[in-house]
């Protein structure tokens, strides 16, 4: 049995393509087909800690969230992949709306204690991060 996962997100795979470099030399980013998963829950972390950057204007007008998104299949998430959430999926099951947000490292399990083994099947949870 497994535990119900009801929210739709839309996730976007991305890996390194190491076949190319781009003008400056670096491999370039390639975006993956989206999918729609579901999660158990998703809900905001707070700030990363403090900033040491100097403040200037850009840095006043910059919003940052952090949210901890709590899901079956931890494994399907990669660092920076896209992840976009609080949309709807519609009768033709296409995904639409919602606010993008990149995963933050890679995902954790932050379901500790004594029985790790036992609470290893309830999943993980994906770090996400949108500055703005």
């Amino acid at each position: 049995m497994k535990i119900p996962a009801p929210w739709p997100v839309l996730h976007t795979p991305r890996t390194v393509d190491t076949t190319t470099t781009d003008a400056h030399g670096n491999n370039p980013i390639k975006d993956g087909a989206p999918v729609i998963r579901y999660v158990y829950s998703y809900h905001q972390a707070g700030r990363l800690g403090s900033s040491s950057e100097v403040i200037s204007p850009e840095f006043l007008d910059r919003i940052e969230t952090t949210l901890d998104m709590a899901v079956p299949d931890p494994q399907h998430y990669s660092a920076s992949d896209g992840v976009i959430l609080g949309g709807t999926v519609d009768e033709s099951g296409n995904y639409d709306g919602g606010v993008q947000y990149w995963v933050n490292g890679d995902p954790t399990s932050d379901f500790q204690g004594p029985f790790k083994k036992l609470y290893a099947w309830a999943g993980g949870v994906v770090k996400l991060r949108r500055i703005t």
